[in-house]
């Protein structure tokens, strides 16, 4: 008895010192997502105090059910961590997400699953070839450049393995973005 008494004592002053900020949430497929092939989405959700926390996994803006829960942790910094995950079959045109309801926030918030990163993988992806098109342009314009055969071909070849890069991100956006084609 006395020792939960005194746990609880311990983590009332650990709380004390906790910030009141609003949790960081990371919405993920387990392994890389393709299109009707089974996989896991997690919601992790870290750094919130105090441990009360809403955590629901959606499709198409419905919970999922089947939905199963980690244990409440700690994270390196004493506040409270939890994992939330579901086995999901990701389709064309369904949308995943996860809403979070914490006292730290004005209202429940709702990430959604894939959008950000895939889109920042197609930037960088796309600006990598735009550069290579210059360089190669720059080559062609260019006829006293020593070794220019040997350039050209190194770029073309550079750019065919940019593009089907390119073309795979696009392709990953398209199911993981749920863009409907």
């Amino acid at each position: 008895m006395a020792r939960g008494v005194l746990a609880l004592g311990v983590l009332a002053l650990l709380g004390l010192g906790a910030a009141a900020e609003a949790p960081k949430v990371e919405v993920y497929a387990r392994s890389r997502a393709e299109e009707g092939k089974q996989n896991t989405l997690h919601c992790f959700v870290t750094g919130f105090h105090p441990p009360k926390i809403d955590i629901e996994l959606l499709k198409n803006g419905e919970p999922i059910s089947g939905v199963m829960y980690g244990d409440l942790s700690f994270n390196e910094k004493w506040q409270f961590q939890r994992l939330v995950y579901v086995p999901f079959t990701p389709t064309r045109g369904d949308t995943f997400a996860c809403r979070v309801a914490h006292s730290t926030m004005t209202g429940p918030r709702i990430y959604r699953w894939g959008t950000t990163r895939l889109l920042s993988q197609n930037l960088l992806a796309s600006q990598s070839l735009l550069k290579l098109l210059s360089i190669l342009h720059h080559i062609h314009k260019n006829d006293q450049l020593p070794f220019r055969n040997s350039l050209i071909s190194l770029v073309k070849s550079h750019l065919a393995t940019a593009s089907r890069e390119l073309c795979r991100l696009f392709e990953h956006v398209a199911i993981n973005a749920h863009i409907t084609a």
